[in-house]
């Protein structure tokens, strides 16, 4: 059986500060799939957070940087690359590798397949700069693709509709996390031991990189809502990111700051999340959040904004509370309803976990990557 190689181009997250939810079930793929059948090789940033473990799950990780999205020398850097590497497939995983792939992979006669995490329409930047984006992807990589996947249906609508791409070579494929190892090795009450908060402490906690996608503020405002009712709870913000000082600065302003705990970028996210009481999203951008997965595995209640394809998985008022985007007093009682009626709570966390069993397994993301490789490449 002749091995499949794959050339995956993926970024690392903004000033390398964290690890951003791609290059997570990137590697959760590559641990996973058939290494008899399939080889990776990854050309990400340098020095970025995930070198070390893409190369001890079995990849060859090659460095790579982009001057900007128009950048001709990296197309001609990949195309080489393609050539000496003997690559049978290309697979990107950000719109700016998604150009410069499309290129490289089609002036090589290879097929070229990327995965759309998020809706470019939803970045958040100038509209203007979003529009060209939109304009340049519609026109290359939308258009040339041999197959496009989507990180959900909301993501695969809207290159449907806003960008023109074509029904049939669409697949909607679901983040997935490993049922059997997931969370399996955490002690309860660890966090809160290493933060000093009390056992029967209400403690909620988000996860994620500190920038404008997940847009922390309307968490922190939603907190001043929250302590005038529960005025003893404590609240947890995990990851880095570019704006971490500038939310730090907001919770001062608004007087939380004892409240607050900027924990930095942590590893340990099972851990994180079986001592939290409810999980909160703030973001304004989403196509599944895989934080929501990993809450709802844990069974805990999972509070956030109804964006992109987070109602794929989040039954409002079955396996979590939805609000509308920016409503941070919305969000404040969704927190407190979960932290008033605990048998809710409970019933919430349990029904997410039976829905993340049931639909979201890593074993059935990788089953159907292993065969849109193959259907590629046959």
């Amino acid at each position: 059986m002749q091995t499949v190689k794959i050339l995956h181009l993926i970024p690392g997250v903004e000033e390398k500060k964290g690890v951003g939810g791609a290059e997570t079930l990137l590697l959760s793929l590559l641990k996973k799939i058939d290494g008899k059948r399939f080889k990776f090789i990854i050309a990400y940033s340098p020095g970025a957070p995930l070198t070390d473990d893409f190369k001890k799950a079995g990849a060859e990780v090659i460095p790579f940087s982009t001057s900007s999205k128009f950048d001709m020398f990296a197309i001609y850097k990949l195309v080489k690359l393609i050539n000496v590497k003997n690559i049978n497939l290309v697979h990107s995983h950000y719109p700016r590798r998604d150009f410069l792939g499309c290129f490289a992979a089609k002036i090589s006669k290879v097929p070229f397949v990327f995965t759309r995490h998020l809706s470019i329409s939803e970045f958040p930047i100038k509209k203007i700069v979003r529009k060209l984006y939109m304009a340049v992807d519609s026109f290359i990589a939308v258009k040339y693709a041999d197959k496009i996947v989507a990180a959900s249906k909301a993501i695969a609508d809207d290159l449907i509709i806003k960008e023109r791409a074509k029904k049939s070579k669409m697949s909607v494929i679901y983040a997935g996390l490993d049922l059997d190892t997931y969370g399996k090795d955490v002690e309860i009450g660890k966090i809160r031991r290493e933060y000093n908060i009390g056992e029967k402490t209400p403690l909620i906690g988000t996860v994620g990189r500190i920038n404008a996608q997940k847009a922390h503020q309307y968490f922190l405002k939603a907190i001043v809502e929250v302590l005038k009712s529960m005025p003893d709870a404590k609240f947890l913000i995990v990851g880095d990111g570019p704006l971490k000082k500038q939310q730090k600065d907001l919770a001062k302003e608004l007087g939380i700051e004892s409240k607050v705990i900027f924990t930095g970028y942590r590893t340990d996210i099972p851990q994180v999340m079986v001592d939290l009481d409810i999980s909160v999203l703030s973001s304004l951008s989403e196509a599944l959040a895989v934080v929501n997965l990993e809450a709802m595995l844990m069974g805990k209640p999972v509070a956030c904004f109804d964006v992109g394809g987070i109602s794929e998985l989040v039954v409002n008022g079955k396996t979590g509370l939805l609000v509308a985007p920016r409503d941070y007093n919305g969000l404040a009682d969704a927190i407190i309803d979960l932290l008033r009626n605990k048998q809710k709570a409970k019933q919430i966390g349990f029904a997410g976990r039976e829905r993340v069993e049931q639909s979201f397994g890593l074993n059935l993301m990788v089953k159907k990557h292993e065969e849109l490789y193959s259907s590629l490449t046959a």
